[in-house]
């Protein structure tokens, strides 16, 4: 369902009002006041009422157009609703294919199949109509079994549909077999020139350039008039056992065939019409809408806060000189400036504290034997009999390594207090 469904249930209500009043009145005027000596009616009450009524339909039709919103519908090529009429219409448009090239050569003084043949207008035309039926058989066919709404291949051969509906009212103009102003003529141009620009807008579907409000308009306007002309002939040639034709027999153009394809139309029009009062808006969903738009924050927030993260931890990181020390490239702006940094890196690095094996060993054990003493000892080593006097008890291995732990922690706390000073300096 979409906006307009409501609306268009109610413009299609009375379509079918109107539409069957004005049958209705055409069909009885047909059959009790027609004169198919002379093709005109012996009472125009009826006929006059008919004709009437429906151009009030028709007015009222168009004014769909501007009691509408306009909407963006999604089309649907895939229902019975498309196949059944599309079938009925493909195959009545094969005989009127048929049976206006029958016609053309009936009336034609020359082969159909000649230079001769194609200097005459309405010859001409006829071959027009044949082969542009044949284009739009394969319209039909791509509207049967392509469902996609959008396709451009069913959009090229429609072209041959609207061609063939426009031709055929022209040969109707063209039908010397009828007089000009002959009512049933000219209901028939009318209903197949509705029809044709019906099928320009059908068209614009499957190219995506929809124009729904103008398609549903001209859906209806056309349904009225292929309605009024061919119910009422049918239904007149069934009772009387002819068309509504002052013609001779087998010389006119408007044949059984015609009126089948007009009343194809009409079942394929409003197929279409109540087709459309079921079509969704092609619009996305409100709830697929917001989480598209909650996922999109949120991965716009993803990306700062991981943006922030490499930020802080960067500037946590030792650089290759914090590790291994060294001077840290600068770019050469002054040199005087490069002179004093130099100079603050060497008395960095001069004062520096080191803690040598010397001082621990001198801070546990006392001071280091001299170079000579350690020679004579190690020319005379102390014979160990056993029998020594020292009563000094031997450490445990906890509480000497706390005491070397100790002494580091005060001799690193005095080199801390004479770096400072020297910087006091």
């Amino acid at each position: 369902m979409n906006t307009n469904s409501k609306r268009l249930k109610i413009y299609i209500t009375m379509l079918s009002i109107f539409t069957g009043v004005a049958c209705t009145l055409r069909t009885i005027a047909c059959i009790n006041d027609f004169d198919f000596s002379t093709g005109f009616f012996t009472d125009k009450a009826l006929i006059t009422a008919a004709n009437a009524t429906i151009c009030v339909t028709v007015m009222l039709m168009l004014t769909y157009f501007l009691t509408t919103n306009k909407v963006n519908l999604r089309a649907s090529f895939s229902t019975p609703a498309t196949y059944i009429p599309t079938g009925m219409l493909a195959i009545a448009t094969v005989f009127m294919g048929i049976g206006v090239m029958t016609h053309a050569a009936s009336i034609s003084k020359y082969p159909l199949i000649s230079a001769k043949a194609f200097t005459t207008p309405f010859t001409l035309i006829s071959w027009l109509i044949a082969i542009t039926a044949l284009l739009s058989l394969v319209h039909h066919f791509f509207t049967t079994f392509i469902t996609e709404g959008k396709t451009s291949l069913r959009a090229y051969f429609s072209i041959g549909t609207i061609a063939f509906l426009a031709l055929y009212a022209i040969l109707l103009y063209l039908d010397d077999s009828l007089a000009i102003n002959d009512q049933s003529k000219i209901v028939n141009q009318m209903a197949y020139l509705s029809a044709a620009i019906f099928f320009l807008y059908e068209s614009r579907i499957s190219l995506g350039r929809e124009k729904w409000r103008a398609y549903t308009t001209f859906g209806l306007v056309s349904a009225a008039l292929c309605a009024y002309s061919s119910i009422p002939s049918l239904i007149t040639y069934y009772a009387k056992g002819s068309l509504i034709s002052t013609a001779i027999e087998g010389s006119s153009l408007t044949t059984i065939d015609e009126y089948v394809l007009t009343l194809a139309l009409l079942v394929f029009i409003v197929s279409r019409l109540i087709l459309t009062i079921s079509l969704p808006e092609n619009k996305a969903n409100p709830l697929i809408g917001a989480l598209r738009k909650y996922s999109t924050e949120r991965e716009k927030e993803i990306k700062e806060s991981t943006k922030r993260h490499n930020e802080i931890f960067a500037s946590k990181q030792l650089s290759v000189f914090d590790v291994f020390g060294g001077d840290v490239p600068i770019e050469e702006e002054a040199p005087e400036e490069e002179i004093v940094e130099d100079e603050i890196d060497s008395k960095s690095e001069e004062k520096v504290a080191v803690i040598s094996d010397e001082a621990i060993y001198e801070s546990i054990f006392g001071k280091l034997p001299d170079d000579e003493e350690q020679g004579n000892d190690a020319d005379a080593p102390e014979a160990d009999d056993g029998n020594s006097n020292d009563n000094t008890p031997e450490k445990e291995p906890e509480e000497l390594a706390a005491e070397i732990f100790s002494k580091i922690a005060e001799l690193e706390n005095e080199a801390k207090i004479n770096t400072n000073d020297d910087k006091a300096n």
